[in-house]
């Protein structure tokens, strides 16, 4: 009955747009903040880019119905639609590498991880916060500590060139953490390794990485967000780990005023060869005294996106938007059947549809395919079409309202490029002030810049 109710409600909302009852250009007011769709990334902001384990199963039906599952040979399993990491260890990780029978070596216990006990871990996106967005160069790190790791596998004079942890990132860690699609983004870096700048310990060799730490001057760059003093106990520079990362045996401070937070290492040297620098959970810069091989310090990947792609590009004199890192494809005109007069592929490369159900619009996918394989792919975006048929009309309306009612459901990640089509004022909800300027469109009072997202008047 309730459900019913919420239908006819839908049904005469949009009836009363469509009579003009309701003045429909006050339905709207436009944000600065929405007023273009591809933001300028601004140093703080949040963006997702792969996936990795970090919290803990702790529902037992899902429990029991992961252990039911067939391992893969990496330890991971699919199921209900989600990837988990199995966790199963005979013998604890020492503080000071290696492994060990005694409890007391280690911080796994402590943190409530126990030696011959399965735990489950889930896939989830990786938050990453950007410390500077120049040339279209997104410079990322991770906003938590995703695993608890040694600076290197033993104590031994290294630098970032020859430690363990470079190795680890950018084979394991990379491989894990992004498919080939997210891989294509990632550039390789040439990393400057600075030697301690109070001690003067070696840094060692530049290096090319995909994935990397901070040094010393980066994490104390006002630019990228950070207090420049070594000394502050810097809000920006506290992180805290996650589930999987404290089954690593990452080491959390249970200090009132700093609970949660850990320690996580910087790629430069400290005081010595076999130190590492690291920011503790105060914040403060520790430049001197931690042994390589210690394991409870955790590590924060920091990476460079290449937000241009070289691979599919907008063609010139095209409105065509390529957002290469968001995955979005926009500036496109309503009722196109294909991109044939907006983007191109780089030679030897070939451009694929996935149309939705509803045709050629918002939801279609875009891959630039070679030999076969998506290297890179998109969503379409058609502002105002939520229902994927290429159109703007009263049906997408209607969705909306839908939606504003909690008839229909659009996930986040999912149906990302439905939810931004949606999103007419760009104030970041989808409502009928949404539906409104929809029916205005349709209407020929308004038009739709399909580039920036916005309306204006006809």
């Amino acid at each position: 009955m309730k459900q019913a109710l919420k239908s006819s409600l839908s049904v005469l909302l949009l009836m009363v747009l469509l009579c003009g009852i309701m003045p429909l250009t006050e339905l709207a007011t436009v944000s600065a903040a929405g007023a273009a769709v591809q933001s300028a990334y601004a140093t703080g902001d949040i963006i997702t880019l792969g996936t990795y384990p970090q919290t803990k199963v702790t529902d037992s039906g899902l429990i029991t119905n992961l252990n039911a599952q067939t391992l893969g040979a990496d330890g991971t399993v699919t199921c209900g639609g989600g990837r988990y990491k199995r966790v199963y260890f005979t013998q604890y990780i020492s503080v000071n590498g290696g492994e060990t029978t005694n409890p007391a070596n280690s911080i796994q216990d402590d943190n409530g991880y126990y030696i011959n006990t399965v735990y489950w871990f889930k896939f989830e996106p990786i938050q990453w916060r950007v410390l500077s967005n120049a040339g279209g160069e997104l410079y990322v790190m991770s906003e938590k500590i995703l695993a608890s790791r040694a600076y290197n596998q033993l104590l031994a004079d290294v630098t970032w060139e020859t430690c363990t942890l470079r190795s680890w990132l950018n084979n394991d860690f990379y491989n894990t953490a992004f498919n080939a699609a997210e891989q294509a983004k990632i550039k390789t870096s040439a990393v400057v390794n600075e030697d301690n700048p109070w001690y003067g310990t070696d840094g060692g060799n530049n290096t090319a990485d995909k994935v990397f730490l901070l040094s010393y001057s980066e994490v104390m760059d006002s630019a990228h967000g950070f207090n420049s003093s070594y000394s502050a106990y810097d809000v920006a520079r506290r992180a805290q780990g996650t589930d999987f990362a404290k089954s690593n045996g990452l080491n959390v401070s249970t200090n009132s005023s700093y609970l949660g937070n850990s320690n996580w290492w910087l790629r430069t040297p400290g005081s010595y060869q076999y130190l590492a620098g690291l920011v503790d959970y105060h914040g403060y810069v520790y430049g001197t005294d931690y042994p390589v091989h210690y394991t409870p310090i955790g590590a924060r990947p920091a990476l460079k996106l290449n937000l241009t792609s070289e691979i599919l590009t907008s063609k010139s004199g095209s409105a065509c938007v390529v957002d290469r890192h968001n995955g979005f494809i926009y500036g496109l005109d309503p009722g196109i059947q294909s991109l044939a007069d907006y983007a191109q592929v780089a030679p030897g490369y070939e451009m694929e549809y996935e149309p939705t159900v509803g045709g050629f619009g918002t939801g279609t996918q875009v891959h630039a395919t070679l030999g076969g394989n998506a290297i890179e792919s998109y969503y379409l975006i058609i502002f105002g079409d939520v229902n994927g048929d290429g159109n703007i009309d009263t049906t997408d309306a209607v969705l909306i309202v839908d939606y504003d009612n909690f008839l229909i459901d659009w996930d986040p990640a999912r149906d990302a490029a439905i939810l931004k089509a949606a999103d007419l004022n760009g104030d970041g909800n989808i409502d009928t002030a949404d539906a409104g300027l929809i029916v205005d469109v349709e209407n020929f009072l308004l038009t739709i810049n399909q580039t920036t997202g916005m309306t204006m008047p006809a």
